[in-house]
């Protein structure tokens, strides 16, 4: 698989493309967290994710890996963020198809309830410096991932929904 640079939590802000998606999910924070850092768990509910898996030990906190594949591609990723309960992000280190030479993914909770009404608004961004050759074609693709994210985050939140009733 191809390799790619490596990145910090800083190329969220510096990245030449940024694709970012929020959505209201009705559960506090805790709930939410414990979904997002359920590697396997992935796979019931992002669009097109049929394996999620760690590949280190420990499999969770800054420099624990994991290995996903989502329809065709094989990625590897290398975490560099994580606040528990809040924010994680991680960096893309190899991916089956080389579309991309730097790529950073940041998912962050934020509590935007009541103590009586949890929810918490979920702030996805993905940081990418494409190819030249996916340049041309990244507005295609920039949508593409914009309506995986929408479509994941609305069955993450009918999955938490279903688990609290």
């Amino acid at each position: 698989m191809p390799h790619l640079r490596p990145v910090s939590a800083d190329f969220i802000n510096q990245a030449p493309q940024t694709i970012t998606v929020e959505h209201r999910i009705a559960a506090a924070p805790s709930n939410v967290w414990k979904a997002i850092v359920d590697n396997p768990g992935w796979t019931n509910w992002f669009d097109g994710m049929t394996s999620c898996q760690a590949t280190s030990d420990p499999d969770s906190g800054v420099g624990a890996t994991r290995q996903v594949k989502v329809g065709p591609m094989e990625l590897d990723e290398e975490f560099i963020t994580w606040d528990e309960e809040s924010c994680w992000a991680f960096t893309v280190t190899r991916t089956s198809i080389p579309f991309a030479k730097r790529m950073l993914e940041q998912i962050s909770l934020t509590s935007i309830g009541t103590p009586s009404q949890p929810a918490t608004k979920v702030c996805y961004v993905g940081a990418i410096e494409p190819h030249s050759l996916t340049r041309p074609v990244f507005p295609l693709l920039a949508r593409q991932v914009k309506a995986t994210w929408r479509t994941s985050l609305a069955n993450l939140d009918d999955l938490i929904t279903r688990s609290a009733s």
